[in-house]
C-alpha cells in the first residue's frame, strides 16, 4: 500500500489571524488509530465508487475536510458525517482528521435528518430505517418495503422508485387503493406498507405481461401506476392484456407517451375491454370520478388518484 503524504498541518492564514472579527474556535484532531471509529448504523451504505473518488481527489489536489464524529457511551467515535472520507483515509494509509460535534440534537432521527440533507436517495432512507433496531415496529415496516423493492426489481428490473414506494403504501381494499404522497412520513419513520401479498401478486401479473410482449413496456412512473391499477383487479388477465398490446402496438405506444396517470389507466382499460368484448370475454367495469379512475367490483372499489391527489377539472 502506497502511503500518501498530505500537508494538512499548515498554520492558519496570517491574514485571518490578524482579522479582529475572526476567532479560532474548536479543535481538529488527527489519528492513525482507525479502530477508534465506528460507522453510524443509520447512515447510508458505503459506496466504493465514492470512496475511490475521494482517494483520487486527495492524491491529485491534496485537499481534505475533517469528518464529524460524536462520542458514544463506550468511548467510541461514531462517524456522523464523512464515512466515505474515513474509508479513503484508510485506503491511503493516511491519518484521519476529525472534530467532535457540538450539535445539540444527538437523537437517532436528528442525526438521520442531518445526513439526509447530503443528497440521500429514497433507497438510502429505506436502508437506514431498515437497519435501525432501536424501534422494532418502524424497522419492520421498512424491512417490508425493502423486500418489496428487491422483489419488484428482480421481477421487473428498474422501476420508478418513488412510484413504487407510494403504491406499496396504498393497497388497502377496505379503504380503496390510494397513491399516498406522504414524503414527510416516509423520511420520518412513519411509513407503513399495506397488504404486501396483494402487492406481490400485482407485480407478478405485470411480470407475466412483460414476458408475453414482443417489446416489453417502458415502465415510466405513469405507465407503472396505470398498469398497477389495471392488474390490481382480480379479473384482469395479464397475458391477455399483453396479447391486446401486441395486436395494437401503435395505440399502446400512444398511451405510453402520456404523462397523465389517469389517462394512461383509462386508455389501458379501454384497450383491454375492447378486445375482451370482441372475444366475448368479461370486460372490467370502470368509472371516472372527480379524483381519478375507479374500478367497480362486487366487493370493493379500486381507486387511482390523480397526480399529487389533485382533482380533475
Amino acid at each position: 500500500m502506497t502511503k500518501v503524504k498530505i500537508d494538512f498541518d499548515r498554520k492558519l492564514d496570517k491574514k485571518l489571524n490578524k482579522n479582529p472579527t475572526i476567532k479560532s474556535v474548536g479543535i481538529i484532531y488527527k489519528t492513525t488509530n482507525y479502530n477508534l471509529f465506528v460507522l453510524n448504523a443509520i447512515n447510508r451504505n458505503i459506496n466504493p465508487a465514492r470512496v475511490q473518488h475521494f482517494v483520487r481527489e486527495y492524491k491529485k489536489r491534496n485537499i481534505i475536510s475533517p469528518i464529524e464524529v460524536m462520542r458514544s457511551k463506550d468511548g467510541k467515535l461514531v462517524i456522523l458525517d464523512g464515512q466515505h472520507r474515513y474509508r479513503a483515509w484508510i485506503k491511503m494509509d493516511a491519518p484521519v482528521y476529525f472534530y467532535e460535534t457540538i450539535s445539540g440534537d444527538d437523537s437517532t432521527q436528528g442525526l438521520r435528518q442531518r445526513n439526509q440533507s447530503k443528497s440521500w436517495t429514497s433507497l438510502d432512507t429505506v436502508f437506514s430505517f431498515a437497519s435501525d433496531n432501536r424501534n422494532p415496529e418502524v424497522q419492520k415496516q421498512y424491512r417490508d418495503l425493502q423486500e418489496i423493492i428487491m422483489l419488484t426489481q428482480e421481477k421487473l428490473g428498474r422501476v420508478p422508485l418513488i412510484s413504487l414506494i407510494e403504491l406499496a403504501s396504498g393497497i388497502d381494499k377496505a379503504l380503496d387503493q390510494k397513491i399516498v404522497y406522504a414524503k414527510h412520513d416516509f423520511k420520518n419513520g412513519l411509513y407503513q406498507t399495506l397488504n404486501r401479498e396483494d402487492f406481490k401478486k400485482v407485480i407478478e401479473r405485470i411480470a407475466i405481461m412483460q414476458t408475453r410482449l414482443t417489446k416489453p413496456v417502458n415502465l415510466t412512473a405513469t405507465m407503472f401506476r396505470g398498469l398497477f391499477t389495471l392488474l390490481s383487479n382480480e379479473d384482469a388477465n395479464a397475458a391477455y392484456l399483453a396479447h391486446c398490446i401486441n395486436q395494437d402496438r401503435l395505440a399502446f405506444d400512444a398511451i405510453a407517451a402520456s404523462n397523465d396517470n389517469v389517462l394512461v389507466a383509462k386508455e389501458l382499460f379501454s384497450l383491454y375491454n375492447t378486445k375482451a368484448t370482441l372475444n366475448r370475454q368479461q370486460p372490467i367495469s370502470i368509472a371516472m370520478g372527480l379524483d381519478g379512475i375507479i374500478l367497480k367490483d362486487k366487493h370493493y372499489k379500486l381507486y387511482l388518484k390523480n397526480e399529487k391527489g389533485k382533482k380533475r377539472s
